[in-house]
């Protein structure tokens, strides 16, 4: 089993890659990878609750982080300066968010870092 860090740094609202990053996640958890997950920069607009279907591209696909944990996704980090940045209040996110400071996080942990 693979440990993968999958980086999520697009905003919901700017086109359909945030959606195919989230996607990607859960098909590597559902083929047995060992996933974790770094919302940062725009990315953590991601986890607002409060998203505005009508300016989103696609689908409002963030509900669906509520299966993370089904999925057995190891780990969904956000960068705290991101978080602070955009003023995200990580206390409603549909799963539970690690703050992390992004330079403390050890890469070298995952065999692969997948940025999206």
């Amino acid at each position: 089993m693979k440990k993968v860090l999958v980086i999520l740094s697009t905003s919901p609202f700017q086109h359909t890659s945030a959606r195919e990053g989230q996607d990607l996640v859960m098909a590597l958890a559902a083929v047995e990878h060992h996933v974790s997950v770094l919302y940062c920069g725009a990315g953590v607009l991601q986890l607002r609750q409060s998203a505005t279907p009508s300016l989103m591209p696609v689908k409002d696909f963030t509900v669906q982080q509520k299966l993370f944990a089904l999925y057995d996704i190891a780990a969904v980090y956000a960068c705290a300066d991101s978080v602070r940045r955009w003023s995200v209040d990580v206390s409603f996110a549909r799963t539970d968010i690690t703050l992390v400071d992004v330079s403390q996080l050890e890469l070298t942990q995952f065999d692969y870092v997948i940025e999206n």
